[in-house]
């Protein structure tokens, strides 16, 4: 067993207070019962938007002739044919009762979305830490120099920062699928004399003042630091660039021992990026990644699970 810490260190015994243990290649950490609570919730969306859809005629009568192309077709690798070959497939479908299914599993493509994306960031979580506590620094420690920071730079360090970015922009990602569910589950669809266009198709998060009342407190629409935060780096990532000019791992020596590793966090205030002009990047506040990004993470996750317990309160 080898504990990973916040602090950047591996150790036999917990040195920060968050820490990952790593147990004959599986990882356990506090707070990581909250994935299980989720995707218990997001399997129960499954049987709200059946029952939604199915609501008059049984889903389950004639399944077992039912084509599988149906539910799979240009949603799932098993199939291979073209967009052209499918297309005609559906213009040769008179049953209406197919066009539900086809409906229906459009949506449960966006609920196993979400459930994925989950499942990637708690993988990019755990390795961003253990990046961090396995990277090395190439310097020797001066013998004057007692306590002393060196920075190092490369492609270890990019992959480490790498973690960090792709994690924020796939929870950004499970916001614009939480609205499209959101927008799912408030609309009537009435005519399945053909295949329905989703009404979520082509909405966003961003989109989500347009659509519905935000007084959803404690979910992804109630503005808080940890939700701002997710936002407006998300953006930043995406539309402005690195998190810095020179991706850096900090190396801090006392008393010439390694007293921990770090990856600067930008100054924010309230989940907005401290902005002068042109320039965004500011660390005065000696924020750092991996002493923050547990607490943001689990609030997010809280955030999200709140989401999906008050979206199935439209199904009642």
């Amino acid at each position: 067993m080898s504990i990973l810490n916040a602090n950047g260190l591996i150790s036999d015994i917990p040195i920060s207070k968050f820490y990952i243990n790593e147990i004959s290649g599986e990882v356990i950490f506090d707070g990581d019962q909250i994935f299980y609570e989720l995707d218990a919730n997001l399997v129960s969306l499954y049987d709200s938007f059946q029952n939604k859809i199915f609501n008059d005629i049984d889903y389950y009568e004639n399944i077992d002739i039912r084509p599988m192309w149906l539910s799979n077709c240009g949603i799932d690798s098993d199939f291979t044919i073209s967009k052209d070959e499918f297309a005609h497939l559906v213009t040769e479908i008179s049953d209406t009762k197919n066009h539900r299914v086809l409906l229906l599993h459009d949506i449960f493509f966006i609920i196993a979305s979400i459930q994925n994306r989950l499942i990637e960031t708690k993988e990019l979580f755990v390795t961003f830490y253990k990046e961090l506590c396995n990277i090395n620094q190439d310097h020797v420690i001066d013998d004057e120099g007692e306590n002393v920071i060196y920075w190092m730079s490369g492609r270890k360090t990019i992959v480490i920062y790498s973690m960090f970015e792709n994690m924020i922009v796939k929870l950004y990602s499970i916001f614009d699928l939480m609205t499209k569910l959101v927008i799912e589950s408030n609309h009537e669809y009435t005519d399945y004399s053909k295949w329905p266009k989703l009404a979520s198709k082509e909405i966003l998060y961003g989109d989500k003042n347009k659509f519905f009342d935000l007084s959803w407190n404690g979910t992804i629409y109630e503005k808080t630091e940890s939700i701002n935060m997710i936002i407006n780096y998300r953006h930043e990532i995406i539309h402005n660039g690195s998190f810095e000019y020179q991706n850096k791992i900090y190396f801090n020596y006392r008393n010439k021992e390694l007293h921990e590793k770090y990856v600067y966090l930008i100054d924010y205030t309230d989940g907005n990026i401290d902005t002068v002009k042109n320039r965004k990047r500011f660390y005065s506040k000696g924020l750092k990644i991996n002493y923050e990004l547990p607490v943001i993470y689990f609030d997010v996750l809280n955030k999200i699970e709140n989401t999906i317990q008050r979206l199935q309160r439209n199904f009642i």
